[in-house]
């Protein structure tokens, strides 16, 4: 081996090319998917943090992978599926949270809120409906989720539930499936680990194809 002056040689680059590749693909959808985890927390600066976390990672990637890297038709398809990883990532994450450590606990709703009929909207993208629900466990406790936390009147006021509880209380309780409500867990979790995959490969493939 030569001293750090010398050009690689030609066996070496192709190994050093591999690692830095490999490198990138597994920084990019995992700094991606862990901005849009921190984004369904109900924290506005954990919020924000996730949103600019995956954005970021986003700008830094498009910029080596179609700048330094000259591979234009793989940004585009990388950019199209770190939107599809943001997009249903955090939905994943905390659903899949929620359903394996999730604390069950019975409750009774109170109100079903359609704030769009009052000219209401959050920016924080809960989306229109909110559910007030009064915990039933020690001291009654009233939470007041949002469609984030599977609110989308499924259950009529009066009508008693079991919620699920974070166990170190940072996110909102969630509520369960009501009748006949399709569950689309398996869509979402199957569309984060393909988009996830598929963000892989395609920051590889550029990488190990730079020109």
């Amino acid at each position: 081996m030569g001293s750090p002056q010398d050009p690689p040689t030609a066996e070496e680059r192709p190994a050093g090319r591999l690692l830095n590749s490999l490198a990138w693909a597994l920084a990019v959808p995992t700094l991606v998917l862990l901005g849009g985890a921190l984004a369904q927390y109900p924290f506005a600066l954990v919020f924000y943090g996730g949103i600019i976390l995956s954005l970021g990672t986003w700008a830094v990637a498009a910029s080596v992978m179609g700048g330094f890297w000259g591979r234009t038709w793989p940004t585009l398809l990388m950019s199209l599926s770190l939107l599809a990883l943001l997009l249903f990532g955090g939905p994943a994450y905390a659903e899949l949270y929620m359903k394996r450590l999730g604390e069950p606990a019975p409750a009774v709703v109170v109100q079903n809120h359609d704030r769009s009929q009052e000219g209401e909207r959050l920016p924080d993208g809960d989306g229109d409906l909110l559910c007030t629900v009064v915990e039933l466990t020690g001291e009654p406790t009233v939470h007041k989720v949002s469609q984030r936390e599977n609110c989308w009147g499924q259950f009529k006021a009066g009508q008693r539930i079991t919620i699920l509880k974070d166990p170190i209380g940072l996110l909102e309780p969630r509520l369960p499936d009501g009748p006949g409500q399709s569950d689309h867990f398996g869509l979402t979790v199957g569309v984060t680990a393909f988009t996830y995959l598929l963000t892989f490969a395609t920051v590889l493939y550029a990488g190990r194809r730079r020109r």
